[in-house]
């Protein structure tokens, strides 16, 4: 085979066919498939990739197995029965290089889509204080029991509500999923059209701006744009820096296990949910939906070009290979 763009190919086929997309490969299925993925395939090779994924899934069928299970390495061994161990581990390396690009640039569509609504929100002005005080006066009112939180009951009552009506905005709202929403709370969803509400302002959002610009520039990086300085080249964060850094980390860590899950992010409403998910791909990739002390302090580090300390390197270092 020795073809690169053949194994590929065949990878994304079998992928396609596990997944049970494709039940009997057709040369259109082939053909666009080259297409997409800007490979130069002759029709001979095009033809093995189709005959030898159906001879494939046939004879799975015929043992009664189901080709979810089917391993990519049977299928690449078709297509070059003459290949030897080491080009077999070759062609597995291609399919892993492969999967790293591809989730690269879904990785950077990712982070560009939460550039746009990050900015998109930030050139929105702030609410005006009066419109803020006339909200949390009609917070007050609504808030019976004046024990700083209201219910549906109440919502329903003061806002002359239908109860789905009521059940969409805590849906949406409750962002403590406790049945109850606070002033905090009650200013987002109340707050006009057109502004922000005070909790997207202060240090800590514009720190997360700066982590999303970083990762934005790391990825035009990779596509050719200029480099950022050398890690060991910068300046070394200093004692103070990682005591401020610590201390927005604890204000984000309602549940204090030193970890800030996407739902803690959210109910933070210092960004919006896709940005929510974004940060914690970008801080801690591995993670996804949260991220650590040690990764937060590390990207606080870097957006403010600071050289984190050595001991919290080998702390991430450690804990991301663990």
């Amino acid at each position: 085979m020795g073809s690169r763009g053949m194994v590929t190919v065949a990878y994304k086929l079998h992928s396609r066919a596990r997944e049970g997309e494709l039940l009997t490969v057709t040369n259109k299925d082939v053909d666009e498939l080259a297409t997409s993925l800007g490979a130069n395939l002759s029709g001979k090779a095009r033809a093995e990739l189709r005959q030898g994924l159906n001879e494939l899934m046939d004879e799975c069928s015929a043992r009664g197995a189901t080709f979810a299970d089917s391993d990519i390495v049977r299928y690449l061994k078709r297509l070059a029965p003459s290949s030897e161990q080491r080009h077999l581990r070759l062609y597995l390396v291609w399919v892993q290089e492969f999967d790293k690009v591809r989730e690269q640039q879904s990785d950077a569509v990712d982070i560009k889509a939460a550039m746009v609504e990050f900015e998109k929100n930030q050139r929105l002005p702030m609410i005006p204080a009066a419109a803020l005080t006339e909200l949390q006066d009609q917070f007050d009112r609504l808030d019976t029991s004046g024990n700083g939180l209201v219910t549906m009951e109440e919502i329903v009552a003061g806002w002359e509500l239908s109860r789905s009506e009521a059940n969409e905005m805590f849906a949406g709202f409750d962002e403590t999923r406790d049945s109850f929403i606070d002033q905090q709370e009650f200013v987002r969803i109340a707050c006009p059209k057109g502004y922000r509400p005070p909790d997207m302002d202060g240090t800590v959002r514009a720190a997360f701006g700066e982590i999303l610009r970083s990762a934005a520039q790391v990825a035009s990086e990779a596509d050719g744009g200029p480099a950022a300085l050398p890690a060991t080249l910068l300046p070394l964060a200093t004692e103070k820096d990682m005591e401020d850094y610590n201390d927005i980390f604890n204000d984000l860590d309602r549940n204090h296990d030193d970890t800030v899950d996407v739902r803690e992010l959210e109910v933070s409403g210092i960004v919006s949910t896709c940005v929510c998910y974004a940060l914690a791909k970008i801080i801690d990739p591995k993670s996804q939906d949260g991220f650590s002390r040690e990764g937060f302090l590390v990207a606080m580090c870097h957006v403010n070009g600071l050289r984190p300390p050595n001991y919290l390197v080998a702390a991430e270092l450690e804990r991301v290979q663990g």
